[in-house]
């Protein structure tokens, strides 16, 4: 028995379920047999076989919705994670009666009026969930996703796998953000710049902060930036390993080091489920 198989059919959504194979080492590809998915290229699956936990993508439901071997290896797995419309493939098999869950087949997301068709062959399949607005809803062993949370999606169902840690390490390298050598990686560095009485920031000085900020954006520093909307100045928020380096990094901008603001920065750890700020 395989630990991870995600199913595959025409016309699923590839990119759904890319970051479960990303994230969980030995997650095979399963199906009746090639598949062009939405994306517009084929897979080449292995044929359907039992495992610990079946992984649904969405996409376009027509090749799988009466498709009992798809189907009954759904039925069969100890445990099952769907995404968007695979949702819809879960209630198919029954595995969503009496159980909480979120999916796109509801108001305000299913809106498109080419939706209508799905939604009426959804509505009976659906009839026994218990509809949940949130991006991830996990009930025992059942998880499912909306459609742009799949990297979180994928987080999640990693998390039992290879730990939490690595999960929210691959998690943060998925979403562009890679951990520097030291950095913790719930720790930002929050700089603000005041301006000072009577001086004003020249072109040349604007451009050069502009090229600075530009700069760290390149190197992967870079968090956000901007002005406030009372020009009362400004904030800059970025990466460093620590104190030293951000006040380093504050004392390169040309707006500090020529005394157009007046910077004050300020270690900032970010609340999350991954350092238990928010009680996950």
């Amino acid at each position: 028995m395989s630990d991870v198989a995600v199913l595959t059919w025409e016309g699923c959504a590839w990119t759904e379920v890319m970051p479960v194979l990303s994230m969980i080492p030995g997650a095979q590809v399963i199906g009746t047999g090639p598949a062009r998915v939405r994306e517009g290229f084929t897979v080449l699956p292995t044929p359907l076989a039992h495992a610990a936990l079946i992984v649904v993508p969405g996409g376009e439901l027509d090749a799988a919705w009466d498709d009992e071997a798809l189907l009954d290896a759904i039925r069969a797995a100890p445990r099952v994670a769907g995404i968007c419309n695979g949702a819809l493939l879960l209630a198919r098999a029954g595995r969503l009666e009496g159980r909480r869950a979120t999916h796109t087949a509801h108001p305000p997301y299913a809106t498109r009026p080419e939706w209508t068709a799905l939604l009426d062959a959804a509505e009976p399949a659906l009839e026994g969930c218990t509809f949940v607005d949130e991006d991830v809803v996990i009930d025992g062993d059942l998880t499912t996703a909306k459609p742009w949370a799949a990297i979180e999606f994928a987080k999640t169902l990693a998390s039992s796998l290879v730990g939490r840690d690595e999960a929210s390490r691959q998690a943060r390298y998925l979403r562009g953000c890679r951990d520097l050598p030291g950095e913790e990686p719930s720790v930002r560095w929050a700089a603000f710049l005041a301006p000072v009485d009577g001086v004003a920031a020249t072109r040349a000085q604007v451009h050069a902060h502009v090229e600075h900020l530009r700069d760290l954006e390149r190197r992967g520093r870079l968090v956000l930036a901007g002005p406030f909307a009372d020009k009362s100045g400004g904030l800059v928020v970025f990466r460093a390993v620590d104190e030293a380096e951000a006040n380093a990094i504050l004392a390169r901008d040309p707006f500090v080091a020529e005394g157009v603001r007046v910077a004050t920065v300020r270690r900032w750890t970010l609340s999350s489920a991954d350092n238990d700020h928010m009680g996950g």
